[in-house]
């Protein structure tokens, strides 16, 4: 038996350039899901994501491992890999496609553990202006770093200003 428990909802207006959620990951849960219904950005970007250790930094170290199938409406899809990284990218906005916006889901394991790797699986949809369609991304990921993690930060590959943000968190309980 599980069980859903809403933990935070955060809503961010115009000209934010990154979103950090802190004290979101505790002890109560092993698995967490994050929705983010709602993301308009200024530029063409990636939308990356980095954790936020329990004494509150940024883990910025090349310790993120990302795996990505590419599911275009408009070509083959394809795939993409990065280790070594500093973020987890998440997926792809298009300006051009303002009033489609980007969607993202995720569930997040052990984050708060310090004897394991977080790990974590998400996908995303976006309008891409190139092909003239929906295009998404399933990707999963992993911090390679044994450290426990309290929050997640949001940020892009370049420095837009996000327009609209908003990301509802939850923990999920896994009752034997």
């Amino acid at each position: 038996m599980s069980s859903l428990r809403y933990i935070k909802k955060e809503t961010m207006g115009t000209d934010v350039s990154s979103v950090s959620l802190t004290d979101i990951f505790s002890s109560d849960f092993d698995i967490y899901y994050l929705n983010i219904p709602t993301l308009h950005m200024a530029n063409q970007v990636n939308l990356r994501m980095r954790f936020i250790n329990s004494s509150g930094s940024i883990i910025t170290s090349s310790e993120y491992d990302t795996a990505q199938q590419l599911l275009y409406s408009h070509a083959s899809f394809g795939e993409n890999k990065q280790q070594n990284q500093t973020y987890i990218e998440l997926g792809y906005y298009d300006v051009d496609a303002l009033e489609y916006g980007m969607g993202v889901s995720m569930y997040i394991f052990n984050p708060y553990s310090s004897s394991s790797y977080t790990f974590l699986i998400s996908q995303s949809s976006y309008f891409e202006q190139i092909g003239n369609g929906q295009d998404s991304r399933k990707s999963i990921g992993v911090l390679t770093e044994t450290s426990s993690v309290a929050g997640i930060n949001f940020h892009c590959s370049t420095d837009p200003v996000l327009e609209d943000f908003e990301v509802v968190c939850y923990g999920l309980r896994v009752d034997s």
